[in-house]
């Protein structure tokens, strides 16, 4: 048995798109746990291979390289594995095509599928699909130990991707959080089969090595026994454990160190390590990592049974095996193979997009003038404003915005991170219930709750002078919209739209959490914080032109201060602030008491009782 030191940062270094480990020993490319032939190294390529067109390297390793690639005959890009060919060892060539063979016979949406294999030029080659996303060792390291609900979906996707390969009569042999991408739009996808063994192998009594990743090898395969569903089982119940816990059930430097910590039962327990997650879920973990094949489950199926089961609770009726295995989605395709372009549909896409766009702009410039006529009691036969006026409020409106906006992204990035450090190193993630969305959702609602709290008390007064027809109101409610309150009117401005802002960010940052995870429980919280940024825009952008367009010109009837805020054919709208209730009235604009003066002020301005302008 080979005492080679067991890497300890292979969970750190994530495969680019559509690539497996490159420092794994399982890679086609990288050195095995036994002495590996001395390989040629080939140098980057350019221009095409083969029939492809090579469009720039994504990752290198000791036997080769990886390249994002274009495939003509079809149109589409994929990833192209270059290996070179071991100078002493031509066998070699049959087991990197063997390779592409084996993956090529899996079917699976949880599967990288493998579109060729050939050698060329002193070289072999297998391109794939190109998966874009990050790979599970990567998304704990940044995102830090799964909840209990993610790593169930993530799970059940990677058991049915083994249940696909198992039905192909294969074993994959090498199931790691390096191995298994999450694509950008939340698919699981099973990687890199360079250890992969047909299941008839064994029978054929080839001589066994223990090629894979030892922290995640079963008991058995460390003793050189021959790889089986079991062993492919165990290495799914350790990746489950790393995905909640950030470690591995059994550690060790060396691979003598790991098999001596098997023999001797030195594996931690994931009630120990976690003993928050809900006991069914430990249940089939803790069984997965059996140290005996038979005391394991016997089908990937049956795994992702169980563990459906616990995800849906005790009380839950129990999934049937027939709902284990998913069947692909049928793309529909043209003659020649390649799928048909957009076309009008994106171009409808985009028209419709941007006709939402004026709707919305239209609907806020909208919302904006009827607060302003509400507030300023003005009936509309004396607002001269067309549609087109409407777009031209809800543009000048959202000005301010865009950049709060953009602030609020930055800030609740920032924010984010931090927590996101102290919760990391202080440990507390667990105990305060951030590691799954759902928790995630229900704290960022309490919060929104107390800061809407504090905003109407804090700018209550200002909701309450607005919210009301001027008309009506006395001196005193109107107080706060007066010119010498501006700051106040400032910091109303600038702190509702930021919240607003921040909160749809947060929001926004959940939701993708829960997709990317397949969480769907409590949508109640998600609808109640969605309301509060609803309405926290709301009352950002009602007041904007009672804010901003207040002045009038002043003019005098009677003798009482008084301001021009409306006009019809041959009548003038008057707001006299110090008249008796109600304020507005209408007088022909031909009465000779009716004077206009020059000036055009806030027809929120007070004025000291010695005023010659009252």
């Amino acid at each position: 048995m080979s005492d080679e030191r067991v890497p300890r940062d292979r969970e750190t270094a994530p495969p680019r798109a559509g690539q497996s480990d490159p420092d794994s020993p399982t890679s086609p490319w990288a050195a095995t746990t036994s002495p590996a032939p001395k390989a040629t190294e080939t140098a980057p390529l350019s221009g095409t291979w083969g029939s492809l067109e090579i469009l720039e390297p994504i990752g290198r390793g000791g036997f080769g390289r990886v390249y994002r690639a274009q495939d003509p005959a079809l149109g589409r890009e994929v990833a192209l594995k270059v290996v070179a060919v071991p100078s002493d060892d031509p066998a070699k060539v049959a087991d990197i095509l063997r390779e592409g063979r084996m993956l090529a016979r899996v079917r699976h949406p949880n599967v990288v599928t493998v579109h060729g294999a050939q050698e060329y030029r002193g070289c072999v080659g297998i391109w794939m699909e190109l998966v874009r996303g990050r790979s599970l060792a990567e998304l704990v390291r940044l995102d830090g130990r799964l909840g209990p609900e993610e790593a169930i979906v993530v799970g059940g996707s990677v058991l049915r991707a083994m249940a696909a390969v198992h039905a192909a009569g294969l074993v994959h042999r090498d199931v790691k959080a390096q191995n298994v991408m999450r694509e950008t739009g939340g698919r699981i996808v099973l990687m890199d089969f360079g250890s992969g063994w047909e299941r008839g192998d064994a029978d054929r009594k080839r001589e066994v090595s223990p090629e894979g990743s030892p922290l995640y090898m079963a008991p058995e395969l460390l003793a050189g026994q021959p790889p089986s569903v079991a062993s492919d089982v165990y290495s799914v119940g350790v990746l489950l454990f790393f995905l909640v816990t950030g470690t591995h059930p059994v550690d060790g430097r060396t691979i003598t160190d790991l098999v001596l910590a098997h023999g001797l039962g030195q594996r931690r327990l994931l009630a120990d390590c976690r003993p928050d997650l809900p006991e069914a879920f430990v249940r089939v973990v803790e069984r997965a990592l059996a140290p005996t094949p038979d005391q394991r489950y016997q089908s990937a199926g049956a795994m992702a049974r169980e563990l459906g089961n616990a995800a849906a609770g005790p009380g839950a009726a129990p999934l049937e095996p027939a709902g284990v295995l998913q069947q692909p989605v049928p793309v529909s395709v043209d003659d020649t193979g390649v799928r048909p372009a957009p076309g009008r549909t994106s171009l409808g896409r985009w028209f419709g997009a941007a006709g939402a766009a004026l709707a919305f702009v239209w609907m806020l410039g909208f919302l904006i003038s009827a607060a302003f006529d509400v507030c300023l009691d003005r009936p509309g036969d004396f607002v001269n404003e067309s549609v087109f006026d409407q777009w031209v409020w809800g543009f000048r409106s959202l000005v301010a915005p865009a950049f709060f906006a953009l602030a609020a992204v930055i800030i609740v990035r920032l924010v984010s991170l931090a927590i996101r450090a102290f919760v990391r190193v202080a440990g507390f993630r667990g105990s305060l219930g951030l590691d799954n969305p759902i928790a995630a959702g229900k704290t960022l609602l309490v919060l929104q709750v107390a800061v809407v709290v504090w905003v109407f008390w804090y700018f209550g007064d200002l909701m309450a002078a607005f919210s009301k027809p001027i008309s009506f109101s006395g001196a005193s409610a109107l107080e706060p919209l007066a010119p010498q309150n501006y700051r106040h009117r400032e910091d109303y401005r600038s702190v509702l739209p930021l919240l607003a802002f921040g909160m749809a960010a947060a929001w926004a940052r959940v939701w993708r959490w829960r997709r990317r995870s397949g969480s769907r429980g409590d949508l109640a919280s998600v609808i109640a914080g969605v309301s509060i940024v609803v309405i926290l825009a709301v009352l950002a952008a009602i007041p904007y032109r009672i804010f901003n367009y207040d002045r009038f010109q002043r003019v005098a009837y009677a003798g009482e201060r008084c301001y021009a805020i409306g006009e019809r054919r041959a009548e003038v709208l008057l707001h006299c602030p110090d008249a008796k209730v109600p304020r507005n009235k209408v007088v022909p604009a031909a009465d000779p008491r009716l004077e206009r003066t020059p000036v055009v002020e806030s027809i929120f301005t007070t004025r000291a009782p010695a005023d010659p302008g009252r």
